[in-house]
């Protein structure tokens, strides 16, 4: 049994220590908020933040996690901050700034948008995001 302390709960987890992190999330514990993309730690779909740092939970083995705090999508959305950023100035969910819609030009410039909103969501400096503001930042 290994214990992690996820979303501020603490969790005991029956794996092998090599097991990544997101199957266990997802598998284990039947938290699906964090996704699986490429498998490869390129496109930022599992990442989590472990002890305030993010971290992608497809190549990151139970193992490296074992007794640390771990905050997933699902921690972060039932935060009033999350609640915050999770939202266009439209009210709109903010997946669907995806590049699909042209809203970014790639992907690379999408997961550092996100990656830059949830690191300034968990350090607890929320600002008001607009799509605006998220555009911006993902175009540096």
């Amino acid at each position: 049994m290994v214990s992690l302390v996820v979303n501020g709960k603490t969790r005991e987890v029956n794996a092998a220590p090599g097991t990544p992190l997101l199957w266990v999330l997802r598998d284990s514990l039947r938290m699906t908020g964090t996704k699986f993309g490429c498998g490869i730690a390129q496109c930022g779909a599992c990442t989590v933040h472990l002890d305030g740092q993010p971290v992608r939970s497809c190549v990151t083995p139970l193992s490296a996690a074992a007794g640390k705090k771990v905050t997933t999508i699902e921690g972060v959305g039932g935060t009033r901050a999350g609640k915050a950023v999770q939202v266009t100035d439209h009210g709109e969910p903010l997946w669907i700034l995806h590049p699909d819609n042209g809203t970014h030009t790639d992907e690379a410039e999408r997961r550092r948008a996100i990656d830059e909103i949830l690191d300034e969501v968990l350090r607890e400096k929320p600002s008001k995001i607009s799509a605006a503001k998220l555009l911006e930042q993902s175009r540096r």
